[in-house]
């Protein structure tokens, strides 16, 4: 049966790679360090008439886009994800 080793992710020019840890040179290998991925928090959408149309507003009731829908129904399609 095999033997699971450590391994060690370090940085090279082609992008990052994961090596058995004891091959590891620290003098010549950098670790790789991924940068922060930044919390995108998804917009809150809402359904909201206008004259006789519905459209899709954030939840300061800003328009989201410019397209008027016949149905409520249809706006809160367009809020689905694809």
């Amino acid at each position: 049966m095999s033997e699971i080793l450590p391994t060690v992710t370090i940085e090279t020019a082609n992008g990052p790679v994961r090596i058995n840890e004891s091959d590891f040179d620290a003098e010549t290998m950098k670790l790789y360090e991924p940068a922060e991925t930044p919390v995108i928090e998804p917009v809150k959408k809402f359904v909201t008439k206008k004259g006789k149309g519905f459209i899709v507003v954030d939840a300061t009731g800003n328009q989201l886009d410019a397209t008027v829908y016949d149905s409520e129904e249809s706006a809160w399609s367009s809020t689905l994800p694809v």
